[in-house]
């Protein structure tokens, strides 16, 4: 069977349309966090937060796939709303029920964690019903690679070491930004026709590959430095350095050979979990644990 027929199933089609590569990523890195954060926590904290990231993860994907229905219709009519197969509406519901229960289990971890999901959700909307076709457009994923290591401390009262988190926003900034072009850079044609004007595209397409490396390395020596200035444990951050090293370095000589839509796709399917495992690993290198 094949990927245009599977495509027809209802059920696919939600799945697609919560992205489940994206929010299996968003579980993943939430509970890297929290783990590495204490060195070990209670089994429940760590899947409550996980599912949180991960609910409210599929709820900016539903809630974007519904503001973008229009946009989407001229360049990506193969994702499940400008398809038929998911009304609008019925995008904004599921976008507000997981919204709902994402929110709902990061209360149950205690107010500061829900204060923090609440700014999450604020940066998806803001994304998609603003941010999406602005230059600030980075801004968003770079709050939200801000606060969710910040969220991770905060569901673990009982750990110290909140002193070093403020390294939490130069990281997160600039991982947030280098997801942000890794992720953007294969769609950049179809941003141009939808009148996108990213960062990307305001800086221009000759600098756009040039600004993403340079936010990877700006992501590698900000989580570095930071580990070292503070004298903490670097044993954490050596694996996922190591992947990000590798990915970054295979593709960038793929994109030597000639610089493709395929080529960009393989840069950001590996690139940017790399990235999401630099976060992880840092996080684990300046924790208490």
């Amino acid at each position: 069977m094949n990927r245009r027929r599977i495509r027809r199933f209802h059920a696919i089609a939600w799945l697609r349309l919560c992205r489940p590569f994206t929010t299996a990523a968003a579980a993943l890195a939430a509970a890297g966090l929290v783990l590495g954060w204490s060195g070990s926590a209670d089994w429940h904290v760590v899947l409550r937060y996980a599912l949180a990231a991960a609910l409210l993860a599929a709820a900016a994907a539903a809630a974007n796939d519904a503001a973008d229905a229009d946009l989407d219709s001229r360049t990506r009519l193969w994702r499940p709303v400008p398809a038929g197969q998911i009304s609008v509406r019925a995008a904004r519901i599921a976008a507000a029920a997981f919204a709902a229960a994402g929110l709902a289990l990061a209360g149950s971890i205690g107010l500061l964690v829900l204060a923090v999901a609440a700014g999450l959700a604020l940066c998806a909307v803001a994304y998609s019903h603003g941010l999406r076709g602005s230059p600030l457009g980075w801004l968003a994923f770079s709050l939200g690679a801000t606060l969710l290591p910040l969220g991770a401390a905060l569901a673990l009262p009982e750990a110290g070491g909140r002193a070093v988190l403020w390294w939490a926003a130069p990281v997160g900034a600039a991982v947030g930004l280098a997801v942000y072009a890794v992720c953007k850079l294969p769609d950049f044609e179809r941003d141009d026709e939808d009148g996108a004007r990213g960062i990307l595209h305001w800086v221009g397409i000759d600098a756009a590959l040039p600004l993403a490396w340079g936010a990877i390395a700006a992501a590698l020596a900000f989580s570095v430095a930071s580990v070292n200035i503070d004298g903490r444990d670097a044993l954490w951050i050596y694996a996922p350095l190591g992947c990000l090293l590798a990915a970054a370095l295979g593709t960038g000589a793929a994109l030597v050979l000639q610089v493709s839509e395929r080529r960009l796709n393989w840069q950001r399917a590996l690139v940017a979990p790399a990235l999401l495992a630099l976060l992880v690993g840092w996080f684990g290198a300046i924790g208490p644990g």
